[in-house]
């Protein structure tokens, strides 16, 4: 089973950002060797909230939005509400649950600093005309 649950909220140069921690429930880690690779238990994950109007807040430019450069990568492009159903409003997320990543490494300071460079470089795609990186 899995629990999600905001984090923190906050707005970082006019654009709503959220952390979400996420919790492995009953997992049974049958290969105690394996502790250090198998993945945490509970883990942080950053997200972007970008505006309608922005041209990366669309699934056709699902690459372009890979392509932004955060930690483990871009591993979420959608929609969600508060309690993650689908909802109306188009994120943009990565998470710290890679092998070897380490909860007390991949802290809240950590997630929010890679938000912050995931706002930076969304709003650097404003300025670029369509079709162009």
């Amino acid at each position: 089973m899995v629990n999600h649950k905001v984090y923190k909220e906050f707005k970082h140069e006019g654009y709503d950002c959220m952390i979400r921690e996420i919790t492995m429930v009953d997992v049974v880690n049958f290969d105690k060797h394996l502790d250090d690779v198998v993945k945490n238990k509970s883990w942080l994950c950053g997200y972007v909230k970008v505006p309608k109007w922005h041209r990366l807040s669309d699934y056709k430019n699902y690459d372009e939005a890979n392509g932004l450069e955060v930690h483990g990568g871009v591993t979420f492009v959608g929609d969600f509400d508060e309690d993650f159903n689908l909802g109306s409003d188009f994120w943009i997320g990565f998470d710290c649950n890679h092998a070897f990543d380490k909860r007390e490494v991949c802290d809240d300071k950590y997630v929010v600093n890679e938000i912050k460079n995931l706002v930076r470089q969304i709003k650097e795609r404003i300025t670029e005309k369509k079709g162009t990186k």
